[in-house]
């Protein structure tokens, strides 16, 4: 099971909405991870907000120290300029710490994205996130050309599929979040089998001081292979778990 953050600053609430279907498909991908939606901190004064008629949403706020819990985050990133917005790259800005720390080594992520235009620089907001996950040593997970992206009923703008290529997006980043986890699991179980089973035996075949070298050496011989059965046993026994 992966624990998933989708992490999002929605003045207007279209980020929003697609986080929702994200989780949708993040819930409904059959792998048992969970989602939860955060906000970043907001940078404008309420004032500001008030003037631009922001509509402010009852989320969590994040702050950069939980991001370790997570096993993969999914940003939504409203485009300014072709760029991620102020709120967001203060947020990247913050997590100092886990850059030295390495915290968030061998962790996912990936985006989605909205403008108020049409060609208002969506991949490019996604290019400009990039540098701060491979600073981090995060793994970047794009969406990719599935059929959902491949309509073609509308050449430009929005459409009714939009909410499924975010369900579909969320299924994936699911999917492949929880392999890794479920395989990185499994290899540190059978690595702490493995040196449990080679300890023990090896204090089983210590000689005495009255035992032969023919028979020291049976006996040796004998107990690395049941050790390898042993191993080999125990890793199916997890693979069957998991």
């Amino acid at each position: 099971m992966a624990v998933i953050y989708i992490i999002i600053y929605s003045l207007y609430g279209h980020i929003k909405t697609l986080a929702e279907e994200i989780k949708k498909g993040i819930e409904a991908s059959g792998t048992g991870s969970t989602a939860t939606i955060y906000q970043v901190p907001e940078t404008l004064p309420a004032e500001v907000i008030t003037k631009m008629h922001g509509v402010k949403f009852d989320l969590p706020i994040i702050d950069a120290s939980e991001l370790k819990n997570a096993d993969g985050f999914l940003f939504g990133l409203p485009t300014r300029f072709g760029n991620v917005p102020a709120q967001i790259k203060a947020f990247f800005d913050s997590t100092g710490g886990e850059w030295v720390s390495g915290a968030l080594k061998e962790k996912f992520a990936g985006t989605f994205f909205s403008t108020g235009s049409q060609h208002g620089g969506q991949e490019t907001t996604a290019f400009t996130s990039i540098t701060w996950f491979v600073h981090q040593g995060i793994t970047y997970v794009p969406l990719g050309y599935t059929p959902e992206l491949q309509d073609n009923t509308e050449l430009v703008g929005g459409g009714p599929w939009e909410k499924n290529v975010a369900r579909t997006q969320g299924d994936r980043f699911a999917k492949i979040v929880s392999a890794y986890v479920k395989g990185n699991s499994f290899f540190k179980a059978t690595a702490a089998y493995a040196t449990t089973s080679t300890t023990n035996d090896n204090t089983r075949t210590q000689p005495t001081e009255n035992t032969t070298n023919t028979n020291t050496n049976t006996a040796t011989n004998n107990n690395t292979s049941n050790s390898a059965s042993n191993i080999v046993a125990k890793c199916l026994v997890l693979l069957w778990k998991f």
